[in-house]
């Protein structure tokens, strides 16, 4: 009797082995590249960041107006004292008031202008330090307009739309 050397792998394990990579590199690609996939779901972090970014400038405009309204009802003015650090000297700084929100120049010093263009703020109220309306925010390097809503003393952010270059198109 004749002794057969058996060394290597058959075809068939060879091909079992290639459907089982095809198998295993089809779930791989779509668990990437769905929509709820490592790359959607990413995407869906980062508005979601950015929307929360924009919801902190916001809520520090916010303050800032609850601050001056308390500021200037306790003391009839926005100038405050504040010690320089020299024997007996005192210093006066004069708070720049935001009555006049219609102005987005002073909205969005609030914004860091580098990364965020304000849109027109005409419907902004301030009642008693309170924030009513809304307005546009534009994220430049993203192209992303999100809504900041003023509502019984809270603020709201959503995405209006993305892939645009102004705060202020009709959406």
């Amino acid at each position: 009797m004749k002794k057969t050397n058996e060394n290597g792998i058959t075809l068939i394990a060879l091909v079992v082995t290639i459907v089982v990579l095809l198998i295993l590199a089809g779930i791989t690609i779509t668990y990437v590249l769905a929509d709820d996939g490592v790359f959607g779901t990413a995407k869906e972090a980062a508005v979601a960041t950015t929307a929360g970014q924009v919801q902190d400038y916001a809520v520090q405009l916010q303050s800032t107006v609850m601050t001056q309204n308390a500021l200037k009802s306790a003391l009839g003015t926005l100038q405050q004292y504040t010690p320089t650090g020299e024997a007996g000297a005192d210093e006066v700084v004069d708070y720049t008031e935001l009555t006049n929100l219609h102005d987005s120049a002073k909205v969005q010093k609030f914004f860091p202008e580098a990364l965020y263009t304000v849109g027109k703020t005409d419907a902004l109220t301030n009642t008693k330090g309170v924030l009513g309306g809304s307005f546009n925010v534009l994220v430049k390097n993203a192209k992303q307009r999100f809504k900041v809503t003023f509502s019984n003393g809270g603020v709201t952010v959503t995405l209006e739309t993305e892939n645009t270059d102004k705060a202020d198109d009709a959406a």
